[in-house]
Order: structure tokens, then C-alpha cells, then sequence
């Protein structure tokens, strides 16, 4: 390989010897100007597109950003609210007043109700209640937030009971009030 190049250099400086002085310059001047422009092409414009390609890529990374932290002020002001407004409900009804009016409002009579010391958590016991209307107020009591069923016993009322039918039930249950 140095054989072939140092051939090569060999016959462009006989080449050269040849020439006259205004001849090797315009040599000189073509072959800088070719290095150059063979540089500007293979080098420059290279680099130049790829920098105009990252900046691409960061601006739309920067409006992402953006969209993604409104998002995130939207989603935290949602849950603020969501959270004063679960505080505040269940602040301004105690968790036996509560248990009360969700069992009226399905029609479900209350054989016990029996607060805790405390304040947060709650006995409640049904006498002989239709299992329909015990499972819809259950329900209900489950998507009420801030409240959560800690404990539930069924058994069925002594009496008359129909093969086939749930017939009635007693239950007793605890529930407690969740704070955030």
C-alpha cells in the first residue's frame, strides 16, 4: 500500500515538474477549492441538518412538556377539589348520621346503630331485611368515598323460608370512616 501511494506522489511531482509556475497554481487553487467544497459537502451540510433536525425534535419535545405539565396542574387541581370536597362531606355529617341516611333512602330499617368512642368507625345491625335491599345499600355504601366495610357477617332470619327464595337475613357489620 505505501508503494502504490508513494508511486502515486512520485508521478504527480514529475507531473508538477512539468508544469509551468502558472499551471501549478491554478492546480493549487483548483485542488483547495475541491478540498473545500468536498469538506462543505461531506462535513458541514451534515452536521448543519442535523443540528436543524434536533432542534426540530426539541421544540416539539417543549410543546409535549407543556401539554403535559397543564395536564398535570389540570389533574392535581381535580384531585385537590376531589379531596376537599370527600373531606368536607365527611366532615359535615357524622359517620352514623351517614350510615342512617343511606339506609333511608334505600328503605332498609336499622335494628342498631352504635358509634365507637372515636368517632370514625361504627356498628350497624339489620333484623330480618330483605337480601335485595341489604346488597343495593351494601353497594351503595361501597361507592360512597370515604367510607370502607371492615367487617360483615349474614346469617338468615329465623322463620319462614321459601326453597329457592334469599328470604330474609340478619347482618351486623362494621364500617369505618377513611380520612385522606
Amino acid at each position: 500500500m505505501t508503494a502504490v501511494v508513494t508511486g502515486l506522489v512520485t508521478t504527480f511531482k514529475r507531473y508538477l515538474a512539468r508544469c509551468t509556475r502558472r499551471e501549478q497554481m491554478y492546480l493549487l487553487t483548483a485542488g483547495v477549492l475541491l478540498t473545500l467544497t468536498a469538506g462543505w459537502l461531506l462535513v458541514w451540510q451534515p452536521v448543519f441538518n442535523a443540528r436543524a433536525a434536533s432542534e426540530s425534535r426539541l421544540q416539539y419535545a417543549e410543546q409535549n412538556l407543556a401539554q403535559v405539565n397543564t395536564l398535570a396542574a389540570e389533574l392535581a387541581a381535580i384531585r385537590n377539589d376531589m379531596s376537599e370536597a370527600s373531606t368536607q362531606a365527611t366532615s359535615v355529617q357524622p359517620l352514623p348520621q351517614v350510615l342512617n341516611t343511606l339506609a333511608a333512602q334505600i328503605g332498609l330499617p336499622v335494628s342498631s346503630l352504635e358509634p365507637a368512642a372515636d368517632n370514625q368507625s361504627a356498628g350497624v345491625r339489620f333484623d330480618a331485611v330483605s337480601m335485595p335491599l341489604l346488597l343495593a345499600w351494601l353497594a351503595e355504601l361501597e361507592s360512597t368515598p370515604g367510607i370502607r366495610i371492615e367487617q360483615l357477617t349474614l346469617s338468615p332470619a329465623s322463620g319462614t323460608q321459601v326453597a329457592g327464595d334469599a328470604g330474609p337475613v340478619n347482618a351486623s357489620l362494621r364500617v369505618r370512616g377513611v380520612t385522606r
